[in-house]
């Protein structure tokens, strides 16, 4: 199983590494997560980490 990354990308702008897996979904699931959740917090990540960088 692959974890849930995030890489800094050529234009300096954090983002996942890679899509969620099914087999990633249904764990999530099991605690209430949705992709799509995890998908939001990775952008506001981002949002933060290029605040950090100004």
């Amino acid at each position: 199983m692959k974890k849930i990354e995030m890489c800094r990308q050529l234009d300096d702008v954090y983002r996942m590494d890679h899509a969620v897996t099914k087999a990633q979904k249904e764990i999530l699931s099991a605690f209430g997560i949705e992709a799509s959740h995890v998908k939001y917090k990775a952008a506001c990540i981002s949002s933060v980490m290029q605040e950090g960088t100004k």
